[in-house]
């Protein structure tokens, strides 16, 4: 499952996002969905978006978890900003989403032209070592479409994780079934116990 958001600007500042769904094994050996996006720079603005191309040896492919989905999916909702920092090394990375004024023209049946104020929306990627930056403007068409997957991504997340969680359970109680019983091991006395912290705070 992808989706691409292709968006050159003028001042040269913009280019492509491309999200993408794949399912892949993490730490515990189980599979889950992931989602990534890879943003691609410009290449220098061509007099139109259909002539500008783009510089995959610039580009940058980041991770995003299921609650900062589920961030941006409030975003497109609220038109409250979003930022996220993702550290790596000495260097990190900012993910950002927000919405800003955007115009629409239209043409009426008598020939006028008209023109409407609209909701747009950004989603930028930036990091300051090396220096990288790419933002693309989403018009309405293309922040539902992406809305609709970044809901899909996050109930397909939530739903492999938890069949996985249901399979291995079922195993487990499977084993426990075929292993022989085994004698309770003997407790210390009393006065033997050593208190144990478990690290809690509540």
């Amino acid at each position: 499952m992808n989706y691409t958001i292709f968006s050159p600007n003028k001042k040269n500042s913009g280019g492509l996002a491309s999200f993408r769904v794949s399912k892949q094994k993490n730490k515990k050996d189980m599979w889950e969905e992931r989602l990534f996006v890879e943003v691609v720079p410009q290449k220098e603005w061509a007099g139109s978006p259909q002539k500008t191309g783009y510089n995959p040896a610039n580009k940058k492919c980041i991770m995003i978890s299921p609650s900062e989905a589920g961030d941006i999916l409030h975003t497109l909702d609220t038109k409250i900003p979003f930022e996220s920092y993702h550290k790596n090394g000495e260097s990190g990375t900012w993910i950002k989403a927000g919405s800003f004024a955007g115009s629409r023209k239209f043409r009426g049946r008598d020939g006028q032209e008209e023109t409407h104020t609209i909701a747009r929306f950004a989603f930028s990627v930036s990091c300051p070592n090396p220096k990288f930056y790419v933002g693309v403007a989403l018009n309405p068409a293309e922040a539902y479409c992406l809305r609709v997957f970044l809901e899909n991504y996050i109930k397909g997340a939530m739903g492999l994780e938890g069949a996985e969680l249901a399979k291995k359970f079922k195993q487990d109680q499977k084993n426990k079934e075929e292993e022989p019983e085994s004698k309770p091991a003997k407790s210390k006395p009393e006065a033997e116990l050593e208190e144990e912290d478990s690290g809690i705070p509540f």
